[in-house]
């Protein structure tokens, strides 16, 4: 059975130039110095070039990574696996796709080439991945987009309700903040978004 599964490989790479390229950036991903392949070596997985970071990474990475995934298995009789490189910042998971799968490497050089035209496979998944890496809280308390978010915590103007007997509330009805950490004089009608405080601007790296 592996000699019949390596002549099918053998055949697949004569017809499908993307194999060797696949091949050679297995090795190249093998050979990076600041990085360790944790995972069990197989001689019919190949390595393509969509990686993700295991601990979050960028909209676009995590999207195309996933997209990738989805449109592959969707051809393959056999879906999809991962390597895995470890380096000082956790994991790697590099897609990977068997070398006696057609269907797979022939859907997989769809998308490369795709990705040579643009750098997003899916623009919709892309932007709900922003909303939710920008928004931890579904965006009523925290944005960290850098300009134009249509979130509740951007767009909405800070008020204190005052009841009748002149009780005011402290803080906002809309994200809970307190009104008075907020400099007044940043407010007004056109820049609906106050600069908050320095104990609140975002920590986010990405930002």
């Amino acid at each position: 059975m592996p000699g019949a599964r390596k002549r099918r490989a053998d055949r697949i790479a004569a017809v499908i130039p993307l194999v060797k390229d696949l091949q050679a950036h297995g090795r190249e991903c093998d050979n990076v110095w600041w990085a360790r392949r944790s995972d069990r070596q197989d001689w019919f997985w190949r390595t393509t070039p969509l990686s993700v970071n295991a601990r979050g990474d960028t909209a676009i990475q995590e999207s195309n990574y996933d997209v990738a995934q989805q449109r592959i298995a969707a051809v393959s009789p056999f879906g999809t696996d991962y390597r895995i490189d470890l380096w000082p910042g956790g994991q790697i998971h590099t897609l990977t796709v068997r070398a006696d799968d057609a269907a797979a490497l022939r859907e997989l050089d769809r998308i490369i080439a795709a990705l040579q035209d643009s750098p997003i496979l899916d623009e919709q998944d892309v932007s709900a991945r922003e909303w939710d890496h920008n928004h931890p809280d579904g965006g009523e308390r925290e944005c960290y987009a850098e300009h134009g978010c249509s979130c509740v915590y951007s767009t909405h103007r800070h008020h204190v309700e005052v009841t009748a007997d002149g009780t005011a509330y402290p803080e906002c009805a809309v994200c809970g903040s307190d009104v008075d950490d907020w400099n007044p004089a940043r407010y007004d009608s056109t820049d609906p978004r106050p600069d908050p405080p320095a104990d609140r601007q975002s920590t986010d790296p990405r930002s």
